[in-house]
Formats: structure tokens, C-alpha cells, sequence
């Protein structure tokens, strides 16, 4: 028999909406209140905290998606006092729920003050029917436990409709979907159009060839040492050329694919390495979350997602084309990103040369926003295990090598590029 939904959801205001948004659609109450902060507590905070805008990015996403309106979210204001005081807190709690909605509520304390979870241990230790809702992003489970925290339940949840912009837009972001070389995939879609297929089989081929031929891939990286853009495309124009020379077989399997990749993108960039070294990993990954066989939460892959802040002045229209990209900053690109049914996002940075330490840090700051301290940000090194285990001795790859300890002095994960599959598949492991 399914479970009577809540009269009530209450639900803490946060920088990351997404857990407060899977729980809501997990639950769909009657109603939703949402704790915040009035205008006079905003201002003791810190800038960076826009409370207000992380209210509107719920309200709208569930308005849109869940066809729940204004009036059936109310705001429960804090003011400064409650910085201090817990019984300010429930009472003012207690005083903003409608006694119509007081027979069950549920309280979601993942995001929030401490302060907060406290007053609410005060107003339900005499509610038998309430029930706390936690999320916990280890194992990505739902937990449900009584008001006296004494019984415990254990659910499942998933939302496979969530998507990119909807985590995006939850978390503050914006991305450019429209940009040629931002492309997003659904894992579970059963058909991939012609162009895509031929572009997938030849960098699956690709991979291959770059894992075993120790030639073609010095080649390849090689290529980020030469001066000019045209000299690069040469390098690499050359490395092809090369490999219908010494290995005949593999470079005729390129050909069949009909993917030309003297007329691609990649090698219209000026440094094409990167953005071929990019879907080498990228597909690598698509073909091994596409595995039946293969348990995993992934909803989307994206390859070259620029993050922005939507910064812009309220009195700039967005329909106004001489400033619709006024207050737009971008921050980030993420180079392969995935997201999970959990609301989860694992960002892969994928680098053929070196790696600045501020820009792993940027890229760990970008997935902490999107995904809280659970998300993940993991470099892709060109480098074999075997290579990268006697890194500190192999000079020709000098500059792949600072790129990993630049990305573990960032406490970033790294990953080789012979290990995806499996590194995946444990990362991606259906926790029982």
C-alpha cells in the first residue's frame, strides 16, 4: 500500500537547490515551506550567500516541472535574532505553518543552518508523526527517521528526468547548450543520429589506437610543443599520415567510419590535441555507460559545457539584444561532465599538457557548487598506469606529469587513460 504524502515539506533554503528539489518531487506534499532569511539577516551575512536567489531557482524549477505554484510554497523568514536563539526559531516556525498543514510533516535538513536542525529537534520531539529526511550523498540513499530518531528507513530515490539546465539552473549556473562545441547526450536514448554514430565509432577506434600505439600518442602530444596553430594542425595532420604508413589495418578502420578528421571541429581549434584527446575520453566513457550490462545512475554526459554566473542587473530585459550578455561571466568549462538521477555531477578535466594549480582548484570550486562536497572532479591524464606510477623518471612526458601532481596537490582524483572503464565502473557501482 503506498504511503499517505506529507501534509507538509519543510525544506532549508541552500546554495545547491538540488537536494531540496529531488525530495520534493520524491514526496509531493500538499505543501512546501521553505526556511529562509528576511532582508536584515541577509545583510550580516556574507556577499557571496544570495539566499534569495537560490529561493527563486527552487520556486521556479518547481513551478515549471512540478506544477507547483507560489502559493503552495511559503517562505518561513528567519530574521537576525534567530541567528542567536533557538526558541525564536520555533516559534516562529510554529507560527508561519497553517494549522491545516500541521498533521504530517516531513523536515529535509540536508542543506540549512545547524541552528535550524536544532529548533527542529525542539518543535517535533512530541510530533510521533513527523519524520526527518536526510540525504546522504555517500551511498545515495534517502533517509527517513522518526521523530525521536529512533526507527530508521532506507530509500531509493531517482529522478531520471533530471537533466543539465535543471542543475544548472538550481545551482545559480548557466550554460550555452547551443554552442557547436557543447554537445549533451542522454545515456538511456536509444537512437544516435548519423552523424553522431560516425564521429562515436571513430574515436572508439581511436582509443584504441592511442592506448597501444606508443607512437601515434607521443605524436599526438608532441604537437602542443610547436609554435603556431597551423604548425600544430601539421603535426597532427602528419601523425595520421603516419599511421596508414606503419599500421595499415587500424588507419583503414578509421576510414571506414567516414569521419573526416582533417574537416572536424577539433582541428579547427588551435590547439586540436586537447579536443581530441577530449572525445577519445569522452566516448570512451559514452560506450561503456551505454553497456547494458553495465548498473549505473548516470542521466546525461556533456562534452565542453562553458559554467556562467547569471550576474546580470534585473533592469536589463533579457530580451534585449544589445545587452543580453551584460553581467554573463564565465568561470569554468568543463570538459566531460556526468550527471546522476541523484543529482550528482562528476566533472573530467582532460589535459594533453600541462595543468595550472588555480585551475584545478577552479574546476574542484565549479563541481563543489554544482554537487556539494559529494560531486566529483577527476583528471584525465594521457599517461598509461604504468607510466604514471614512475612518473617522477619519465622525462619525455614532463609536462603530463606536473598535470597530475598539480591536479592531486588540488585534491583532485586522476585517472589514466587506460583505466576508464574500469576506474568507471567502480566509481559508478550501484551501492546496495
Amino acid at each position: 500500500m503506498e504511503e499517505k504524502k506529507p501534509d507538509a515539506l519543510v525544506v532549508c533554503s541552500t546554495l545547491n537547490q538540488i537536494t531540496n528539489y529531488l525530495v520534493i518531487k520524491e514526496y509531493m506534499p500538499e505543501k512546501v515551506y521553505n526556511i529562509t532569511f528576511d532582508e536584515k539577516a541577509r545583510k550580516k551575512m556574507n556577499e557571496n550567500i544570495k539566499i534569495d536567489d537560490w529561493d527563486k531557482q527552487l520556486k521556479n524549477l518547481c513551478k515549471e516541472k512540478l506544477k507547483i505554484d507560489d502559493s503552495n510554497i511559503k517562505d518561513i523568514c528567519l530574521g537576525e535574532s534567530d541567528f542567536y536563539n533557538i526558541e525564536d526559531i520555533v516559534d516562529k516556525i510554529d507560527g508561519e505553518i497553517d494549522e491545516n498543514d500541521k498533521k504530517t510533516i516531513y523536515w529535509h535538513i540536508t542543506g540549512g543552518q545547524r541552528l535550524v536542525a536544532m529548533a527542529v529537534a525542539e518543535f517535533i520531539k512530541d510530533r510521533s508523526q513527523d519524520k526527518w529526511v536526510y540525504m546522504e550523498g555517500n551511498i545515495e540513499k534517502l533517509l527517513e527517521y522518526d521523530n525521536e530518531l529512533k526507527s530508521k528507513n532506507v530509500i531509493n530515490y531517482s529522478n531520471r528526468d533530471l537533466d543539465f539546465k535543471q542543475a544548472f539552473d538550481l545551482t545559480g549556473f548557466k550554460y550555452n547548450d547551443k554552442l557547436s562545441s557543447t554537445n549533451v547526450l542522454d545515456i538511456n536514448n536509444k537512437e544516435i543520429n548519423e552523424n553522431l554514430g560516425k564521429e562515436q565509432e571513430f574515436y572508439n577506434i581511436l582509443y584504441g589506437i592511442f592506448c597501444t600505439d606508443a607512437s601515434f600518442r607521443e605524436q599526438l602530444l608532441e604537437s602542443n610543443s610547436e609554435k603556431t596553430e597551423n604548425e600544430r594542425k601539421e603535426y597532427i595532420t602528419k601523425a595520421f599520415k603516419d599511421l596508414k604508413e606503419y599500421n595499415k589495418k587500424d588507419s583503414e578502420r578509421l576510414k571506414n567510419c567516414k569521419y573526416d578528421i582533417y574537416k572536424s571541429d577539433e582541428m579547427k581549434k588551435s590547439c586540436p590535441a586537447g579536443y581530441i584527446f577530449e572525445k577519445i575520453a569522452g566516448y570512451k566513457i559514452y560506450k561503456a555507460l551505454r553497456n547494458a550490462k553495465f548498473k549505473h545512475n548516470i542521466n546525461q554526459i556533456a562534452f565542453s559545457i562553458k559554467t556562467q554566473f547569471d550576474d546580470r542587473d534585473d533592469k536589463v530585459k533579457k530580451d534585449d539584444k544589445d545587452n543580453k550578455n551584460k553581467g554573463y561571466s564565465i568561470i569554468d568549462e568543463l570538459d566531460i561532465a556526468l550527471l546522476s538521477s541523484t543529482g550528482k555531477l562528476i566533472n573530467f578535466e582532460c589535459k594533453t599538457g600541462g595543468m595550472e594549480g588555480d585551475n584545478a582548484k577552479s574546476h574542484n570550486y565549479t563541481t563543489y557548487r554544482l554537487s556539494g562536497v559529494f560531486g566529483m572532479p577527476i583528471l584525465i591524464s594521457p599517461l598509461l598506469e604504468n607510466e604514471r606510477k614512475h612518473k617522477e623518471k619519465i622525462e619525455k612526458f614532463g609536462k603530463q606529469c606536473g598535470a597530475i601532481r598539480s591536479a592531486e596537490r588540488a585534491e583532485l582524483y586522476v585517472w589514466t587513460i587506460d583505466k576508464i572503464e574500469e576506474n568507471l565502473k567502480d566509481l559508478l557501482r550501484i551501492r546496495e
